[in-house]
């Protein structure tokens, strides 16, 4: 199909968005390997013509990469690029050290999904049951009901915020004292049920919702101490707000935003002569290139060793048996973070499918990616896109430090798909500004 011209602007636009967010990451790996090299981040460039390839090669998945937002997937697929693809490149690129096929069949991957997306695109004419109104207020307070008061008699009703010194041991005092039931509460709450009462307080500037989410953020952030919960609540707002004002530009907004971020942090790292700033720990190495790096890590560790066959998930878990004793988080941890005694290293969507079906995971996870993307379009073709949208987004960003099944069944992306499914379409809400 031929891309029309304000489409080619668009992704011309992308590119060179993505080429500013590149360089900028480049430089903050040159940085942060003169003090992390321990951890693995370690400098150590290709030659130039193979840079020359690898920097070919992301732009031309940038370019193919559709960023006008007009359907929930692209608005995750655009999310996924630049949090996962964009910091592989950085690795292929800068650290010989990881084998460049791993960076290509990420690529293949990326290239593939939009165009296998409208390929498996549900048809239109499929009918599905929806809510009215008063019948969802009715399921999902009772659901909303239900695990506050699950979570509250199993550990009381406290806000005792944790500190940044105490946060880790609060969390493992949880670990300790909760079930599986009561981890699966707290992980629905925090991706799921408590996005959309948030989204859907702003939607209808219902300030009483909105603060009884914040309350619910506060309670579940002293309940576990995992910064998770806590800063999936401006993540949720900030995405919301983005798209509320510019729609369809929402992709260019949110890599715009990446840009500007990311340079504040360089220069102000700069300016007061830094090494390293908390900032450019926290956020570049640990929430951009960390992942990555433990994705090549995943790749390298399970082309070389028994592939685990999902056998540590459910349902294959009950039925297959593991060729390993630990989870795979902690035989990663145990091989590349071996400074530090049980470091738990998540692998991200792909990363998770490697060390399940090793190469294959490639065509494997497009195919999966491409059908949730179908099956997300097509739950939100109906709905307020301001709700669908954020609630998908959200639920389904683990995808960058988690795989398919975990994401789908502990983080609440299956809830998240089951309450979109549910919630009222835009003819059966008379709330609905059109």
């Amino acid at each position: 199909m031929l891309l029309k011209a304000t489409d080619i602007r668009f992704r011309i636009f992308f590119v060179l968005l993505v080429t500013l967010y590149k360089l900028l990451l480049n430089g903050f790996y040159v940085q942060l390997s003169n003090y992390f090299d321990y951890y693995g981040l370690i400098l150590n460039p290709r030659m130039a013509g193979d840079r020359f390839l690898i920097w070919l090669s992301l732009l031309t998945v940038a370019f193919f990469t559709p960023v006008q937002v007009k359907k929930a997937s692209t608005a995750l697929h655009g999310f996924l690029f630049l949090f996962c693809m964009v910091p592989a490149s950085v690795y292929a690129e800068l650290n010989e050290g990881h084998q460049v096929v791993f960076f290509f069949g990420l690529l293949a991957a990326f290239l593939t999904t939009p165009f296998l997306r409208d390929v498996l695109s549900l048809s239109k004419g499929l009918r599905f049951v929806a809510l009215n109104r008063r019948a969802f207020i009715f399921i999902f307070g009772g659901l909303v009901a239900l695990l506050v008061i699950g979570l509250i008699s199993s550990f009381g009703f406290k806000l005792s915020l944790p500190t940044v010194a105490t946060v880790y041991d609060q969390r493992e005092v949880f670990h300790a004292n909760a079930g599986r039931i009561e981890k699966y509460f707290f992980d629905w709450f925090v991706h799921a049920i408590n996005v959309l009462l948030m989204i859907t307080a702003l939607r209808y500037r219902n300030i009483l919702l909105f603060g009884l989410s914040l309350t619910l953020t506060l309670y579940l952030f002293s309940l576990g101490g995992h910064k998770g919960a806590l800063l999936l609540g401006p993540f949720t707002l900030a995405i919301y707000l983005t798209f509320y004002f510019v729609r369809e530009r929402f992709l260019l907004a949110f890599a715009t935003l990446m840009v500007l971020v990311i340079s504040v942090g360089f220069v102000y790292d700069r300016m007061l002569g830094l090494d390293f700033s908390p900032f450019s720990s926290i956020l570049i190495r640990r929430g951009l290139l960390l992942p990555s790096q433990i994705y090549y890590h995943y790749c390298d560790f399970f082309s070389t060793h028994e592939l685990n066959h999902f056998s540590q998930n459910i349902p294959f878990k009950f039925f297959l048996n593991s060729p390993y004793e630990k989870n795979l988080p902690y035989i990663i941890g145990d091989n590349y973070f071996s400074f530090n005694e049980g470091n738990y290293a998540n692998g991200n969507v792909f990363a998770d499918a490697f060390a399940n079906i090793g190469f294959a995971a490639y065509p494997v996870a497009t195919l999966f990616l491409s059908l949730f993307y179908a099956v997300a379009d097509w739950l939100s073709r109906k709905k307020d896109l301001l709700i669908a949208l954020p609630l998908i987004f959200i639920s389904a960003h683990t995808f960058i430090n988690t795989g398919f099944i975990v994401a789908l069944i502990t983080h609440g992306l299956a809830l998240s798909v089951l309450l979109l499914f549910l919630y009222p379409n835009l003819r059966d809400d008379r709330y609905i500004e059109h």
